[in-house]
């Protein structure tokens, strides 16, 4: 039942008695003895005909302490161990951390539902009741922190996390380019070397035991001699081509053969525009295989530069279905997991079938997505978290790429940083780069991302078993642009700058 909040802002969804603290000088310290904490739907929003949410907190007079309109900004985490909810606001020009400590878990559970629904409709066009049933629990579930996806066995007892080491080697710089910034990164399966793209140039790197060496400058230019700044690349047949999308002509893709330096192929996708590519499968670059995949908003494709036709698989979607897709990944047997602007993941089996399962969105566009090799684990990144989503059916064969999983959906893990770790560090807004697991022959164990100077790390196992905070952080001295693991070494971690490229090296704990 909802009653009129205080001040006639807007209908008031639920409220509930705690205590209010502010985060200084690195703890919490109690603010206010007995406040009451309440989610507003408000007025304005209603009348504009959008969602619009509060989070208010109010003393025991009735007087409205602190008031925020709920969305990603405020960077909000639910502790259940605590029953507190953590966020981050700007307050006379600086940014504080506060925290409410619910007086019983009834009341934060309720709460941090409520939050999840709210969160959800702020972000996504479909209304919460809208949903089906076990939509309605993943949205609302989203915000947990106790979701254990494995279970510590004695192998795990003496697992650390992996610390960063203070590396004094130099990064590498592109050379001849001083108007243009780095923008992609490539890192090879199959050599020692790495590709960053810098506007209409790719400079090479090869890395050893001193870091990161230059190696050589290409420019990018098609076969009638015309240079363009490439919006995505993609390595092929075992490192020796680089695939490149034009954003100024999305219906080709272009071929480099990189023992030449020269693009030798246009290959032309009939009636398509193509946004993303995607290997054929997790490792194909491992094997001299030309397939390939690729997206639109509403399209998946495969791809065979052997074939007359060029594209040998696809799936259209009509325009009305809205599947907006931005970015896909395969998995080892070459299933495949698309994210799209809405927060929505699509899992399957074979390009040119309909998706064996549809994971609702959380309303947040996907900028990035991977699985491990498999497909037992979705990584999908976020501008302010990092979704890891189970696959996993429990009890059956099958996972979510081989049948719908229906009423088994997973709850969504969410990683972020934690409010008091933005405070700490000074951290200004969070915009995550694509996360990845680490690659090789190895079963994936960490987890890599970055925000602004911020590279950080997570151990996935202990993600897998609960514990979404004991991830470490190294500051760099500029904005991090893109960041991998070296193949068949999650101990080097390459770091691009918008004039550097490095290798960060992990001190393993295992």
């Amino acid at each position: 039942m909802t009653t009129e909040a205080k001040e006639d802002v807007g209908v008031e969804l639920i409220r509930a008695r705690g205590k209010l603290y502010h985060f200084v000088d690195g703890a919490f310290t109690l603010l206010k003895e007995d406040v009451q904490a309440s989610i507003v739907r408000d007025r304005k929003g209603e009348r504009q005909g959008y969602a619009s949410f509060s989070m208010c907190v109010y003393d025991e007079k009735g007087k409205k302490v602190t008031h925020q309109e709920i969305d990603n900004s405020l960077l909000a985490r639910f502790y259940s161990s605590e029953l507190s909810i953590v966020w981050v606001v700007f307050l006379n020009d600086q940014r504080v951390s506060l925290s409410v400590k619910f007086e019983d878990p009834q009341s934060f559970v309720k709460f941090r539902n409520q939050y999840s629904v709210c969160l959800y409709e702020v972000s996504n066009p479909t209304a919460f009741d809208d949903l089906k049933e076990e939509d309605q629990k993943y949205v609302m579930e989203s915000e947990r922190d106790d979701i254990v996806m494995e279970e510590a066995d004695e192998d795990d007892q003496d697992e650390g996390q992996n610390s960063f080491l203070d590396d004094p080697r130099d990064g590498a710089k592109v050379a001849n380019s001083p108007d243009e910034h780095n923008r992609h990164l490539a890192v090879a399966y199959n050599n020692d070397r790495t590709f960053v793209i810098r506007g209409k140039h790719m400079g090479v790197f090869r890395a050893d035991d001193e870091g990161m060496k230059f190696n050589t400058l290409v420019k990018i230019k098609d076969q009638k001699s015309t240079a363009f700044a490439p919006s995505q690349v993609l390595l092929h047949e075992q490192d020796r081509s680089m695939l490149f999308l034009n954003p100024d002509d999305k219906e080709k893709i272009y071929r480099m053969d990189l023992e030449r330096g020269d693009i030798v192929n246009e290959f032309k996708a009939p009636n398509a525009s193509v946004n993303t590519m995607s290997a054929s499968s997790k490792y194909a670059n491992l094997n001299p295989g030309q397939e390939f995949l690729g997206i639109n908003k509403n399209q998946m494709m495969r791809f065979d530069p052997r074939d007359r036709d060029f594209v040998v698989q696809k799936k259209q979607y009509a325009s009305g279905t809205k599947t907006n897709f931005t970015n896909l990944a395969a998995t080892g047997a070459g299933y495949v997991a698309i994210g799209s602007e809405n927060g929505d993941i699509r899992l399957y089996n074979e390009v040119g079938k309909i998706a064996k399962t549809h994971l609702s969105g959380l309303g947040d566009p996907i900028i990035g997505i991977d699985t491990t090799e498999d497909g037992a684990f979705i990584l999908a990144t976020t501008k302010t978290y990092i979704l890891v989503v189970d696959t996993r059916v429990k009890g059956e064969v099958k996972g979510g790429f081989l049948k719908s999983m229906g009423k088994n959906k997973p709850i969504p893990v969410k990683l972020a940083i934690k409010p008091t770790d933005i405070m700490k560090h000074k951290m200004k807004e969070i915009s995550f780069t694509p996360a990845h697991f680490n690659v090789g022959r190895s079963l994936e164990r960490s987890i890599v991302a970055s925000t602004g100077p911020f590279i950080v790390t997570w151990n996935f196992r202990h993600v897998k078993q609960g514990k979404l905070e004991t991830y470490q952080i190294k500051r760099y001295k500029d904005n991090i642009v893109a960041d991998n693991f070296a193949f068949d070494d999650e101990e080097r971690i390459i770091v691009t700058l918008p004039d550097d490229v490095t290798v960060n090296r992990l001190r393993s704990r295992r």
